[in-house]
């Protein structure tokens, strides 16, 4: 009875995955597709060095700073949202199944990337991939949650997206200013490129990983009790028009 249960659910599961994937799949294509270009570049290259830089730096900076602007899209780009809300299906439930198949194109974006340089150059991984691999998704999971939070609460793709772009832009331009400080290296998203080998680097995933709960937490607030300020505004509704 328990595994009949679990059957159905995990089967009217899929369904809706593929269901959003079909109005989403021009969005997450670019995401899986921009793994592919990357592995190009990766192919050419002789250094093992930049072999695990080209790996991290887009695993872990490139792929949740694209995948982040995305998120602003998983609701409010959507032309029939206010069909959604008047549905039966909770909103909170189509907008958790669409962060997850956003974080899903991302890992096989990046695990696509992580596979080439595997076969490229095996000296790249040394002791440490699961690092390699574990560093980058916790901030692809990061930035898909602030994203979807940000277009949640400030209603707009635009602000949403440039609010995505400024805080990556701040991490990359203060790098060395944030990594001189302990909460700097506790809070910094791409210390798996730069800092490695910190001995905050568990720490500092674990925090982010905490971030993206809380930012869980808001966006269940605003799909379950401020779904009403989710409704297009008279601006967009004449846009439309």
């Amino acid at each position: 009875m328990m595994y009949t249960k679990i059957s159905v659910g995990l089967s009217e599961h899929l369904e809706w995955l593929i269901r959003h994937f079909r109005i989403q799949r021009t969005s997450l294509l670019l995401i899986t597709l921009s793994g592919a270009l990357f592995s190009v570049v990766i192919i050419v290259q002789s250094d093992p060095k930049d072999v695990r830089f080209l790996l991290l730096t887009f695993g872990e900076i490139v792929l949740p700073l694209f995948t982040g602007w995305v998120a602003t899209g998983i609701f409010l780009a959507d032309p029939c949202r206010e069909l959604i809300m008047a549905s039966k299906r909770p909103l909170w439930t189509l907008i958790f199944e669409r962060m997850e198949l956003t974080f899903l194109s991302g890992t096989l974006s990046f695990g696509m990337l992580f596979f080439v340089t595997l076969m490229k150059n095996s000296e790249t991984f040394a002791n440490d991939s699961w690092k390699l691999f574990f560093g980058p998704s916790v901030s692809l999971l990061l930035f898909i949650s602030i994203g979807t939070f940000f277009s949640m609460s400030i209603r707009q793709r635009t602000a949403a997206g440039l609010t995505i772009s400024t805080l990556g832009m701040f991490a990359l331009i203060f790098r060395q200013n944030i990594l001189a400080h302990y909460w700097g290296r506790l809070l910094y998203p791409f210390l798996t490129v730069y800092d490695l080998e910190n001995s905050l680097w568990a720490a500092n995933r674990i925090l982010l990983s905490l971030f993206s709960l809380i930012a869980w937490g808001g966006i269940l607030v605003f799909s379950v009790w401020k779904n009403e300020t989710l409704l297009p505004h008279k601006e967009e509704m004449e846009e439309v028009g």
